[in-house]
């Protein structure tokens, strides 16, 4: 977006955003709410714990499940946050992963499975998911050889997205895969991103 609108001042809006989330981070008792709420949406996907999911990978179908630390209540406060422990190892361990004889296109498979459930189906998402946050572990709860797990932490900065919302970022999802420009202009603006149509238009020729 910043390259098809480069006088677009995004640093500004990026440091605003990252201002009032960050006031969220620092009350663990918000992200042991945004936990719990994680949980429960992820029971829309897994609805009980023998549930499998099976990536799209056309090579083979590989069973996963995803997973969410579960706060301890009791033991939490607004300065102190603890959750149930997840075994894994970080997403970017290639060694392990390869020792583990586990597909890196079916982790990412995976991954985009879980963040679009989240996403588009629920009522929450989690907002920083890099490789410190997304872990990997061999094995599901119905067999510890076959599929892998993936642990999803660090829910303090979690975003929620009202049906207008999620929609739009389906049509961008849609649009993006499909190459259909004029329809990616579209979603922008469904999103709420107000941008120079015919200029931006013509860059993506």
């Amino acid at each position: 977006v910043s390259w098809m609108e480069p006088d677009y001042e995004f640093l500004e809006i990026l440091m605003r955003e990252w201002a009032k989330e960050t006031v969220h981070e620092l009350d663990f008792r918000k992200e042991a709410k945004n936990l719990k709420e994680a949980r429960i949406a992820l029971q829309q996907l897994f609805q009980t714990p023998k549930t499998l999911v099976y990536t799209n990978n056309s090579e083979e179908k590989v069973p996963f499940q995803v997973e969410v630390p579960k706060p301890l209540d009791n033991l939490c406060n607004d300065q102190v946050l603890v959750m149930s422990f997840c075994e894994g190892v970080r997403i970017d361990q290639l060694d392990q992963l390869n020792e583990w004889n586990l597909s890196r296109a079916a982790i990412v498979d995976g991954v985009a499975q879980a963040f679009a459930h989240f996403m588009y189906t629920t009522t929450i998402f989690n907002g920083d998911p890099h490789a410190g946050n997304l872990l990997v572990r061999k094995g599901t709860a119905v067999s510890s050889e076959e599929g892998f797990t993936i642990v999803v932490l660090d829910w303090g900065l979690a975003k929620r997205l009202d049906e207008t919302k999620r929609l739009a970022f389906c049509e961008l999802a849609y649009a993006a895969a499909t190459f259909d420009y004029g329809l990616l202009l579209d979603s922008y603006v469904h999103i709420g991103l107000q941008m120079k149509r015919e200029n931006a238009a013509m860059s993506m020729q």
